[in-house]
């Protein structure tokens, strides 16, 4: 996530497509070992609340693009993907 805003601030449009990748991908297989491990309520809510952070946060970046171009939807698709992978953890 760092590195996506980091290549925002600084206009950096190429490598922004792979770090986009990253976050969704991350956030993907962070939510697979949960599920498939079974583990506790309380460590579900931490990712829970880090997904609600990053959501609420990428809007911010996302709008740093005209609507839908390629960046701008980038961005939402992780948007899109990590309210996805919230839900999952319920």
């Amino acid at each position: 996530m760092s590195e996506m805003e980091y290549l925002s601030d600084n206009k950096f449009l190429d490598p922004l497509e792979s770090a986009s990748q990253r976050v969704s991908y991350e956030a993907g297989r962070a939510t697979e070992l949960l599920v498939a491990s079974e583990q506790d309520e309380e460590t579900k809510e931490k990712f829970k609340g880090t997904f609600d952070r990053l959501i609420k946060y990428l809007p911010e970046i996302r709008d740093r693009y005209a609507a839908n171009t390629s960046y701008w939807l980038l961005t939402q698709q992780n948007i899109d993907t990590l309210s996805i992978l919230r839900i999952r953890l319920e």
